[in-house]
C-alpha cells in the first residue's frame, strides 16, 4: 500500500458525510484530469492508449486514473466515468488493488515494471493478466502509462467455452492451439502477427506451423519438444517467416495442455510481435523523458543526467534560464503565441549550448548542464544565451507573432556549481541564484553563494509568512502625526504598517512591502491596512482634540490598477462612517511617473468621491509638469532625502523653494517628511512649507497614544523662536554684534552668543563645521554667493589686510539677514596667518526694509518687457563669467532684432514690445541650463554660452538665427516677420572684459557696474 493512502476497508461509505466529501474530492480530481487531458502531451498518451488492442490506462503520480480505454473497462467490469479520478484502491477488489497500486508507485519511482494479477469480475471466472507500467510526463506533471495482456489461455488453452473464445478473439497477441497435431485455434491477432489467415491454418497439421520457423528450425523443434514434454516456456524470441518472404522477430510462449476427458493432448502458443513491442516501449520511454512542446529533455531526464554526473564525479556547472515576464507574453500573444516563443528560445538554446545538456524543466524555465568549466565559463555561456534570446522574434517564429511588432525577450539566469553541491542538489542552488536574479530585474545573471542562500531563504520564508501575517495578528498599524509648521497644530496622520514576526523580530517595511508587491499579497494586506486605518480614524473623531483629524494611507500601483479599488474605498468609508474628506491616499512619485496612463482613471474616480490624493517622495527625481498637471492631487510630500540637507547644502534650500512655489501655483498643500532638527523646521517654515512630520514632532505611535500626545498639540517649546519669513528687528532695538573665528581650513573654532542669536544656529551646530555649510552663506545684493577673493574672510586670509563689507547671510529659518562685516586675520607666534576672525552686526534699519529694497533692486536690474536680466545686470554677470566660464569652449552671442514689415512702423512701441517679448520666449525655450540670457536693449539680447567644442558653439549660433527667423509674432490680427543679426565672439583664456565688449561692438561699462578684477 502507498504510504499515507487509506485502505479500502477504512474508506467511508458513500452514504455518509465522509462519503460525500470523498465524492466531492473525486469530482475535483476528475475535473483536474479532464483539464490535464486537454494538454498536448497527455492527449498524445490518450491516443496511444485508445489505440491499444488490449486494456490500457494512464495514471497520475498519485496513482489516480486519468484515462482508460474500452478494453480496460471490459477487463475491470467498470465504466470510464466510474474510474476517472479514482485509484485502484477505489475501483478494484482489495486482493488485487494493493498489488496494482504498489506496482504503479514503484514504476513511477524506478522505471518500467511488470506484475501478474488474477482478476475476478462478475462476468466470469479468474483471469490471469500481465500488467506493465511505464513512467510518463505530461506538461509539468508526471505519472505512468500501462497496458495489460490477458494470459489466461496459458492455463486453460483446452477450454472451449464461449467466453474463452471471445477472449482469445479479442486479445492483441497471436493465440494458436494445437490438439492431437492439428491447429484448432488461430485468432485474428495471429493473422496480423504471423501473416497467415485462419482459413489457411485452422485444420492444418502442426508441421505447417512448424515450417514457418524455418530460419531457426532446430531451435523451434527443441522448443516444441520441451512444451510437449510438459514444460512451459515463456517469451522465447524466434525468427518468423511471413508468407511474403519477410522475417520478423516474435516472442513465443508455449504451454502444454493436459488431456481432456476424451484424452486429447495438445499445446497452446502465444506469440507477440517483438519488433512492435520494443518500438512501442521505446516510444513510451521517449515520451517519459522528452518535453512534448520543444523536443528538449524534460525535468525527469535532467534529474537522471544530474544523478549520472554525480556518480561520475566530474565537475560541472548548472544554469537555470527563466523567461522574464512570460505571463505578459502569453497575455499579448495568447498561449499559442507563447508556445511559439518557447519553440524559438529552445532552438536558440540548442544552437548556443552545443556541448551542454539542455532541458525544459518548467513552463518558461530551462536548465543547462555543462561538463567541467568554472564560474567564468558559465557566465560567458550565460552572456551568449542572453545575446541569442535578445534577437527580436519575427513572424518566422509563428503566425501568432505580429509582423509589425516583433517580440523581444530577456531571460534571467541563475548559476550553480556541482563542485560545492552534489548533482541532485545543485539545481536547488541554481534556483536560489535565479530568485535573486529575478529580484534584481530583467536580464540579470547571478551565481550562487552560501551567503545568497541565507538571504534568499529568508526572503522566501518572509514571503510565505507574509501571506498569513494578518490572520495571525502579526501586523499592526501605527500613526505618525502631521502638524502645522507655524503653530504646531495637529492636522492629520499617516498610517504606517508594522510587522512583528514571532521568530525573526520586527521586519522593516522596506523589506516586506516589495515582497508583498511581488506576490500580489499587497491586495489583501493593502485592504486590511485601509480598513484598519479608516476604522481607527472614525473612532478618534469622538476623542477631544482629535475631531477633524484625518488619516493618510499609502497605496500601491497594483491596488490602483485594480478597477474595483475605488468602489472598495467608497464601500469601506460608508460602512465605517468616516467623512470622505478625512481620508487621503498616498502614492509615490516614482510609481505615478512609471504607470501614469494606468493610474489616472482610478485617481480621477477617487478624487471625484472627495478623497484627498498625495504625491509621496516628491522631488526625488521624476518631478515634471508633463505628468503633474494630469494628476488630480491635493498635496505633495517632500522626501526626507531633501529635508535632511537643508542645514548643510544651499542647493537643497533652492530645491525646496522651487517645489513649494510649484505647489502654490497648482493649489497644492506641501508636507515635509522626516523633520528631525529645529533648524530644519526653521528653514522649511521660512520657505513657506505649510505642514511637516518627523521625529522632531513625534515618532509613529499607536492610535491609543494619539489622544495623549494631541493634548500637547506639538506646540513649539517656549524658548524656541517661531520661524518667520519676514525678519523683525532685534527686541532691544540695539544692533546685535556677533563674533566667530575660523581656521585655515575654514572650520569654525569659536561661536559666541551673538552669532547664535543672529544666525539661529547654536554653537554645537557651528563649531567644528565648515563655515559655508549654511552657517554663514555670504551673498551680495544680487543674491550671488561671495566666493574666492570676493569673500571678505577669504580675502583677509589671502593677504592679511582687514576688510569691511556689506553682505547678507542665510538665517536658519530661511530668510536673508543684511549685515555689516569686519574681518581680520589671525596669526601665530611667527606671524603666519592661521585663520580669521569676523565681527558682524545686523543692519536693523536695512532689515526692516529688506524686502522692499530687494524688490527695488530686482526691478532696477530686470527688463520690464521680457522679465530677463537687463543690460546693467548682464554686464555684471559677464564680468563674473569671464573669470570662470565653466566649459571647454565659451562664447558671447549678441542678437539684434530687425522687424521686416515696413507698414509695422518700427517706431511703434507696441509692435516692438510684441516682437521682443515673443522672441524672448523663443530664446528662453531654446536656452540650455548653463546659458545666461539677458535683454540688453530695446531689441537686443545677449547669451553667455558654453559647449564642448567651438564647432558646437558655431552650430548653436546658426540655430538661434534660424529659430528667430522662423518666429513671426501676431499683432492686430497680422503676422510680423522678424529677422535678426547674430554675432558670436569666442572667449579665450586671458580675454578681458573690455576686449570682449569691444569685439561685441557694445559700449564699455561704467566703473560702478563692473568690479575691478
Amino acid at each position: 500500500m502507498a504510504p499515507g493512502r487509506p485502505s479500502a476497508a477504512s474508506r467511508p461509505s458513500a452514504g455518509g458525510d465522509a462519503g460525500g466529501q470523498r465524492a466531492s474530492f473525486r469530482a475535483g480530481v476528475a475535473r483536474a484530469a479532464r483539464h490535464a487531458r486537454r494538454r498536448g502531451s497527455l492527449v498524445r498518451l490518450v491516443g496511444l492508449v485508445d489505440g491499444m488492442p488490449g486494456p490500457g490506462f494512464v495514471c497520475d503520480d498519485k496513482g489516480r486514473f486519468l484515462h482508460v480505454n474500452r478494453a480496460f473497462e471490459a477487463m475491470a467490469g467498470v465504466t470510464r466515468d466510474d474510474v476517472i479520478g479514482r485509484s485502484a484502491l477505489d475501483v478494484m477488489p482489495s486482493d488485487v488493488a494493493h498489488v496494482f497500486d504498489a506496482a504503479g508507485v514503484r514504476a513511477a519511482a524506478e522505471g518500467t515494471h511488470t506484475a501478474h494479477l488474477v482478476m475476478t469480475t462478475p462476468a466470469g471466472p479468474h483471469r490471469m493478466m500481465r500488467v506493465s507500467w511505464v513512467p510518463a510526463s505530461f506538461g509539468r506533471c508526471g505519472g505512468t502509462v500501462g497496458f495489460a495482456v490477458d494470459v489466461t489461455g496459458l492455463e486453460s488453452a483446452g477450454a472451449d467455452s464461449a467466453w474463452l473464445a471471445a477472449l482469445v478473439a479479442s486479445t492483441a497477441d497471436a493465440v494458436v492451439s494445437i490438439r492431437d497435431g492439428v491447429v484448432v485455434t488461430w485468432n485474428p491477432a495471429a493473422e496480423a502477427v504471423l501473416g497467415y489467415t485462419a482459413a489457411e491454418m485452422v485444420g492444418a497439421r502442426g508441421p505447417r506451423f512448424t515450417r514457418s520457423f524455418a530460419l531457426d528450425r532446430s531451435g523451434w523443434l527443441a522448443l516444441v519438444r520441451r512444451v510437449e514434454a510438459g514444460e512451459a516456456v515463456r517469451a522465447e524470441t524466434m525468427p518468423w517467416l511471413h508468407p511474403d518472404g519477410t522475417t520478423r522477430l516474435v516472442a513465443v510462449t508455449g504451454t502444454p495442455v493436459p488431456p481432456d476427458i476424451r484424452g486429447r493432448r495438445g499445446t497452446s502458443w502465444i506469440a507477440r510481435d517483438a519488433d512492435a513491442a520494443a518500438t512501442y516501449t521505446r516510444e513510451l520511454e521517449r515520451i517519459a523523458r522528452t518535453d512534448e512542446l520543444t523536443g528538449l529533455a524534460n525535468r525527469r531526464a535532467f534529474d537522471v543526467a544530474m544523478v549520472a554526473a554525480e556518480a561520475s564525479g566530474e565537475p560541472g556547472m548548472v544554469l537555470v534560464v527563466d523567461v522574464d515576464d512570460f505571463a505578459g507574453i502569453n497575455n499579448t500573444l495568447g498561449h499559442r503565441g507563447g508556445d511559439a516563443v518557447l519553440l524559438v528560445l529552445a532552438s536558440r538554446l540548442r544552437a548556443v549550448c552545443t556541448d551542454a545538456f539542455v532541458a525544459r524543466i518548467g513552463g518558461d524555465e530551462f536548465a543547462v548542464h555543462c561538463h567541467g568549466g568554472d564560474e567564468a565559463c558559465a557566465r560567458s555561456l550565460a552572456a551568449r544565451i542572453g545575446d541569442a534570446v535578445a534577437d527580436p522574434i519575427g513572424p518566422d517564429g509563428g503566425p501568432e507573432i505580429d509582423r509589425v511588432a516583433p517580440v523581444r525577450v530577456t531571460v534571467s539566469i541563475g548559476i550553480a556549481s556541482t563542485v560545492t553541491r552534489p548533482g541532485h542538489a545543485v539545481l536547488g542552488d541554481a534556483d536560489v541564484a535565479l530568485w535573486e536574479a529575478k529580484r534584481r530585474g530583467p536580464g540579470e545573471v547571478v551565481a550562487f553563494t552560501p551567503e545568497l542562500y541565507s538571504v534568499v531563504h529568508r526572503r522566501r520564508r518572509l514571503t510565505a509568512d507574509l501571506l498569513v501575517a494578518a490572520e495571525r495578528d502579526q501586523l499592526r498599524v501605527v500613526y505618525q502625526p502631521v502638524v502645522g509648521m507655524q503653530d504646531g497644530e495637529l492636522m492629520g496622520t499617516e498610517a504606517l504598517l508594522r510587522w512583528a514576526h514571532p521568530e525573526l523580530g520586527d521586519i522593516p517595511p522596506m523589506e516586506f512591502i516589495p515582497l508583498a508587491e511581488a506576490t500580489r499579497a499587497i491586495h489583501s494586506i493593502g485592504e486590511w491596512v485601509l480598513r484598519t486605518a479608516i476604522a481607527d480614524a472614525a473612532d478618534w473623531q469622538t476623542t477631544p482634540g482629535l475631531a477633524g483629524v484625518g488619516v493618510a494611507v499609502n497605496v500601491s500601483v497594483r491596488q490602483l490598477t485594480d478597477t474595483a479599488f475605488p468602489d472598495l474605498v467608497a464601500s469601506v468609508l460608508h460602512e465605517v462612517g468616516l467623512p470622505v474628506a478625512l481620508l487621503t491616499l498616498e502614492v509615490t512619485e516614482t510609481a505615478l511617473a512609471e504607470n501614469l496612463d494606468e493610474l489616472v482613471p482610478s485617481l480621477v474616480r477617487l478624487r471625484a468621491q472627495g478623497i484627498g490624493l498625495a504625491i509621496d517622495d516628491f522631488g526625488t527625481g521624476y518631478s515634471s509638469l508633463s505628468y503633474l498637471h494630469r494628476i488630480p492631487a491635493t498635496s505633495i510630500k517632500i522626501d526626507r532625502s531633501i529635508t535632511a540637507d537643508l542645514t548643510s547644502d544651499i542647493s537643497a534650500v533652492a530645491i525646496v523653494e522651487s517645489l513649494t512655489q510649484l505647489a502654490v501655483t497648482l493649489g497644492l498643500d506641501v508636507i515635509a517628511e522626516g523633520i528631525e532638527e529645529v533648524a530644519e523646521r526653521g528653514v522649511l517654515t521660512g520657505l513657506g512649507v505649510g505642514y511637516g512630520q518627523g521625529w522632531l514632532f513625534s515618532k509613529a505611535i499607536d492610535r491609543t497614544e494619539l489622544a495623549a500626545v494631541a493634548v500637547q498639540a506639538w506646540r513649539p517649546v517656549p524658548h524656541e523662536p517661531v520661524p518667520t519669513r519676514d525678519p523683525q528687528p532685534s527686541r532691544s532695538g540695539i544692533p546685535v554684534t556677533a563674533t566667530y573665528t575660523m581656521d585655515h581650513q575654514r572650520r569654525v573654532v569659536t561661536w559666541d552668543a551673538g552669532a547664535e542669536e543672529l544666525t539661529g544656529y547654536p554653537s554645537e551646530r557651528a563649531v567644528g563645521h565648515p563655515c559655508h555649510h549654511a552657517l554663514l552663506v555670504h551673498t551680495d545684493d544680487d543674491g550671488r554667493l561671495l566666493c574666492g577673493d570676493r569673500c571678505p574672510m577669504l580675502a583677509v586670509m589671502a593677504d592679511g589686510q582687514p576688510r569691511d563689507a556689506h553682505v547678507f547671510f542665510q538665517h536658519a529659518d530661511g530668510h536673508r539677514v543684511p549685515s555689516m562685516v569686519h574681518g581680520e586675520a589671525v596669526r601665530d607666534a611667527s606671524g603666519a596667518i592661521v585663520g580669521a576672525i569676523e565681527t558682524f552686526t545686523d543692519d536693523t534699519p536695512h532689515r526692516t526694509n529688506v524686502e522692499h529694497a530687494e524688490a527695488a533692486l530686482v526691478a532696477a536690474r530686470t527688463d520690464a518687457v521680457t522679465g530677463l536680466p537687463n543690460r546693467r545686470r548682464a554686464l555684471v554677470a559677464l564680468a563674473d563669467w569671464l573669470v570662470n566660464p565653466g566649459g571647454p569652449a565659451s562664447a558671447v552671442i549678441r542678437i539684434d532684432l530687425i522687424p521686416t514689415r515696413a507698414e509695422s512702423r518700427a517706431e511703434d512701441p507696441e509692435v516692438a514690445d510684441v516682437v521682443v517679448a515673443t522672441v524672448a520666449r523663443t530664446l528662453i525655450g531654446a536656452a540650455r541650463p548653463a546659458d545666461y540670457l539677458a535683454c540688453t536693449g530695446p531689441a537686443q539680447f545677449l547669451v553667455l554660452a558654453v559647449a564642448e567644442t567651438v564647432a558646437e558653439l558655431d552650430r548653436r549660433s546658426a540655430a538661434l538665427h534660424r529659430l528667430i527667423a522662423a518666429t513671426a509674432p501676431t499683432h492686430g490680427g497680422r503676422r510680423v516677420p522678424v529677422r535678426a543679426e547674430v554675432r558670436l565672439v569666442r572667449v579665450a583664456p586671458g580675454d578681458t572684459f573690455g576686449t570682449v565688449l569691444a569685439a561685441l561692438g557694445m559700449p564699455a561699462a561704467t566703473p560702478d557696474l563692473v568690479p575691478t578684477r
